[in-house]
């Protein structure tokens, strides 16, 4: 992997845990430590821009997608109904094509918002240095906190809400495998919770990692400018994106509770 902890290792994103750092260690000090969480977001010098890229996609499809496919799916499958040929619903070919434009549409404007936002915090510092994607490449990993917050709330509405199903599901698993015995029955669902439960465990979530973000952004920023003020002026746009980002997650959280 390229990657030695004696050899300024700021960060273990690209350890694999082969050990082969303990055979290759000249003095016998090679350890596991406990970090605080998330102290990689800020503390890499050297960030890949393949991984900010992923950051950003990933922001896309977790904060932006989902709002385009509460708004544009419906109009958009049925412009295209006419246009191509009929299949079985839901995997008809006008709802597959549109899902798939408005994913790739969800994964551009994810990339264009957190570059779009690293080039206004430039802008915003005055400064020739860091160019805008210098800080793309930096800002885009603070991005991941609140992104994976987002995820791990969709999933809490499908485990709070159809924890019956999952049950089942399990349960029909483990009995046809390997013996393949069939249990006839329906699909039950539990609702553990109710929709305004669930809504507001999501939304603590949501807030918990566009918190985080925030601090990984205040961090990165106070870490590439030496002066105080150039590191709020280019925080403060990106908190922006980071705010309104988390705002249509809150509202498409609560529209699909509905």
């Amino acid at each position: 992997m390229g990657e030695f902890p004696g050899g300024a290792m700021d960060t273990n994103l690209h350890c694999i845990l082969c050990t082969e750092c303990i055979k290759g260690c000249p003095h016998d000090n090679i350890a596991l430590r406990l970090r605080p969480p998330g102290r990689d977001l800020w503390a890499m010098r050297r960030p890949q821009a393949d991984g900010a890229v992923a950051a950003a996609v990933i922001v896309g499809l977790t904060t932006v997608l989902p709002l385009m496919l509460l708004l544009l799916l419906p109009g958009l499958r049925r412009a295209l109904a006419g246009l191509l040929p009929a299949g079985v619903p839901p995997n008809d070919f006008s709802r597959l094509v549109a899902v798939g434009l408005l994913f790739a549409l969800g994964i551009g404007l994810g990339l264009g918002l957190v570059w779009g936002g690293s080039a206004l915090a430039r802008l915003s510092t005055r400064q020739a240095v860091p160019t805008a994607g210098a800080l793309f490449a930096r800002f885009a990993y603070a991005l991941i906190p609140m992104a994976l917050f987002k995820m791990m709330a969709d999933l809490l509405d499908h485990e709070l809400r159809t924890w019956g199903a999952l049950v089942d599901a399990t349960r029909a698993l483990a009995l046809d495998f390997p013996l393949n015995r069939v249990v006839p029955g329906r699909v039950t669902v539990i609702h553990l919770l109710g929709p305004d439960s669930v809504y507001e465990l999501q939304s603590a979530l949501v807030l918990g990692g566009l918190v985080w973000s925030l601090y990984a952004l205040w961090r990165i920023s106070e870490r590439l400018f030496g002066d105080r003020r150039a590191a709020l002026a280019a925080w403060v746009p990106m908190a922006g994106l980071s705010l309104v980002l988390t705002l249509m997650s809150l509202w498409t959280l609560g529209i699909g509770l509905l």
